[in-house]
């Protein structure tokens, strides 16, 4: 993360239906990114491993919500 703006904001949308990458190995990383003292934001969508495949509307709003 060397160079990288820390003051910019980050947010983490966790896939609730992903079976490649589990909801409670999501949070581990979650849990990792927040250690470094960053502000994470948490977004939740009901979505698969893909979710620009399975919830194409969900990531539209959630990118929406990030501008």
């Amino acid at each position: 993360w060397s160079g990288i703006d820390r003051s910019l904001p980050r947010t983490y949308v966790r896939l609730l239906l992903d079976n490649a990458v589990t909801p409670d190995a999501q949070d581990h990383m979650i849990a990792n990114l927040r250690t470094t003292g960053d502000v994470v934001e948490v977004v939740d969508l009901a979505a698969g491993h893909c979710p620009m495949i399975s919830n194409p509307a969900g990531v539209a709003a959630v990118l929406n919500a990030c501008v």
